[in-house]
């Protein structure tokens, strides 16, 4: 039996880090909810479990383990093919970017076979891992979570350096942990923040290192208009810049 479902999405998110999500197999199989990557094998392939569970008066839970190969590329479509070690449930998963640049959507499809209609939510007991499910209630909602995520973290503010102060408390509460990234032309602060509290900072003005509360302050006397995002350390590129002031 076979259960296929096909959808067209909008997502909020740039080429560059949306291609990164859907061609990293951990990272794109989390995305499913059910089908999720362990590890990488010696051959290359991926370790990967299919978790169906579903209410049927108590909750019940049964796990099929099987192999992702990597993501090929035919065209501009990402394509993952999978398959459970005894044959009996097989996957294929598409992400297809054709329409991405113009209109800023991608289709995604998935088509999930099986020998056992049970596994698909056909007969006595339905379980809820079919295509459509999948999809529709984890796929699409945690792609548009990444768009969110994305967007907050690309979110900037240009302030007049008299307000400075004001916008970095206020972020800081907003966010409760992370880093905020304070910069012009000539200046660049960072401030980690943690609890909603700053824990650190410290800023590097023309050839100038100042740390610790002294950064706000001189901050205050920039002439030009600060530049404030919210960054997330964690991130590769964002790593490097942090190097320079911390």
């Amino acid at each position: 039996m076979e259960s296929k479902y096909s959808e067209t999405i909008n997502v909020n998110i740039s080429r560059g880090p949306l291609v990164k999500i859907i061609s990293n197999p951990p990272l794109f199989m989390s995305v499913t909810t059910h089908f999720v990557v362990l590890r990488k094998l010696d051959n290359g392939n991926y370790l990967a479990s299919l978790v169906n569970d579903g209410e049927i008066g108590q909750a019940r839970q049964e796990s099929y383990y099987g192999e992702i190969l990597p993501p090929t590329m035919l065209g501009p479509t990402v394509i993952y093919r999978g398959e459970s070690f005894d044959k009996k449930i097989k996957l294929e998963a598409s992400v297809d970017l054709s329409y991405f640049a113009k209109e800023g959507s991608v289709n995604i499809s998935m088509l999930i076979s099986t020998e056992d209609r049970g596994h698909l939510g056909w007969g006595k007991v339905k379980f809820p891992v079919t295509a459509e499910h999948v999809i529709k209630d984890h796929v699409i909602p945690n792609i548009k979570n990444f768009s969110c995520l994305a967007k907050e973290m690309n979110e900037s503010w240009t302030v007049d350096p008299i307000d400075i102060a004001k916008y970095v408390m206020m972020k800081a509460k907003q966010i409760e942990s992370g880093l905020i990234l304070v910069h012009n032309c000539h200046t660049y602060a960072s401030f980690k923040i943690d609890n909603g509290e700053i824990k650190g900072a410290s800023g590097k003005f023309g050839d100038l290192l100042i740390t610790g509360n002294d950064v706000l302050m001189k901050l205050l006397h920039e002439k030009e208009k600060l530049i404030l995002e919210i960054a997330d350390p964690s991130l590769v590129n964002m790593i490097e810049v942090v190097r320079e002031v911390l």
